[in-house]
């Protein structure tokens, strides 16, 4: 925690929420050897197989089997065209969000991911930045995003 440069995140960040720093293993997953990770949190619950997110990622676009897994996907927003190369698929956090108050933020306990080194060094950067405010809504967490509470 001495890397990190924010004075607030370094010094609290060891009890933050449930875990504190502890919920960062989870990054681990962009390292491990597949070409598809999954991350779940033990309270995770599956209702629907996750193989179109999974072709979704492995297959080209344009190809019969990215396009198929692509038609076949529930999007939040289903106006909003997919990128071109899938890097990960996320949940929102639904139950946290509070109008005017909490936006809806990412369920870190859910995560489909091509695998991408990259990204566990891009989040150990952001964390020692440290750029994290000390409070819940908009202007706080995160870059003053209104995500916290990591």
């Amino acid at each position: 925690t001495e890397d990190i440069r924010g004075e607030y995140l370094r010094n609290h960040i060891h009890k933050e929420r449930c875990c504190g720093h502890d919920e960062f293993v989870k990054l681990e997953a962009y390292r491990l050897p597949e070409e598809i990770i999954v991350h779940v949190d033990i309270d995770f619950a599956f209702y629907k197989p996750m193989d179109n997110l999974f072709d979704a990622i492995l297959y080209d676009k344009d190809s019969q089997e990215g396009m198929e897994a692509r038609s076949a996907i529930e999007l939040e927003r289903p106006g909003e065209k997919l990128p071109d190369k899938i890097g990960a698929f996320l949940t929102r956090d639904w139950p946290q969000v509070v109008p005017g108050k909490f936006i809806p933020g990412y369920q870190a306990g859910f995560l489909v991911a091509r695998r991408d080194p990259s990204i566990m060094e891009e989040m150990v950067d952001v964390i020692k930045e440290g750029n994290y405010t000390d409070g819940w809504g908009m202007g706080y967490g995160w870059g003053n995003k209104g995500y916290g509470g990591w």
